[in-house]
């Protein structure tokens, strides 16, 4: 048998080159504990950063379809050290690690439907070069570590239907315009969906995604991501 604790013994914090553990790697658990987390106050929709208010000024303008958010970690320049890689590294060792993290969210939701994960896709075009997708590596994930409260959604079919230049230095007005329309569903009638992703911008493929789900059918959605993105020059 395999001593994980000696295998990990050998490999160095991505941050700090600390030895790493088992239950903390691809970094020390001193940097694990210094991650920026999700904070007392967020917007109970999408998870944005709020100083005190429930509900963001866009979400109480125009509610998106998904009735929450489960986010662990807001970005800077140490989370986005993590997620980069997973979009060119199919077996990056940030995954688990952001895999878990998200889990753990989302064992705080007692007595609620158990949720049927599912990544938010590429376009095909995008995901023959890239090769593989990470917001459905992170579902794949996952889904094994929330001990009943999600399951991987293997029969929910969601298409990404137009493909457009990364959305990277776009402003929200420019991604929701973009994203608008850009999805379609099957049938996922009375299911209760996990919408999965990396980071979460502005929400506008999001938006999108859980517009088309609930117009599938779905009895309702709840994004998932590993990384929220705080509103520029906000504290944090």
């Amino acid at each position: 048998m395999v001593n994980c604790n000696l295998l990990f013994s050998r490999q160095r914090c991505w941050f700090c080159l600390d030895v790493v553990s088992a239950d903390s790697a691809p970094l020390c658990k001193g940097c694990l504990a210094h991650l920026p987390v999700r904070p007392s106050h967020y917007c109970q929709r999408c998870a944005l950063p709020l100083p005190g208010a429930a509900l963001c000024s866009e979400c109480a303008a125009t509610p998106p379809a998904f009735i929450c958010a489960h986010i662990p970690l807001i970005y800077d320049r140490q989370t986005a050290r993590l997620v980069e890689p997973i979009k060119r590294q199919a077996h990056s060792a940030a995954l688990p690690l952001l895999a878990k993290l998200c889990a753990q969210l989302l064992q705080q939701r007692s007595g609620q439907p158990p949720l049927q994960l599912v990544g938010i896709p590429l376009h095909p075009r995008r995901a023959l070069q890239r090769g593989f997708s990470q917001a459905t590596l992170l579902a794949r994930l996952i889904a094994p570590l929330c001990a009943g409260s999600a399951t991987l959604g293997s029969a929910i079919q969601l298409q990404r239907l137009h493909h457009q230049a990364p959305q990277k230095g776009q402003n929200r007005q420019q991604r929701l315009t973009n994203s608008h329309g850009n999805f379609a569903a099957g049938e996922v009638v009375g299911l209760h969906i996990g919408l999965v992703d990396d980071v979460v911008t502005t929400t506008a493929t999001a938006r999108s995604a859980a517009a088309a789900l609930m117009a599938a059918g779905a009895a309702s959605v709840e994004l998932i991501a590993a990384v929220r993105t705080p509103k520029p020059n906000s504290r944090r």
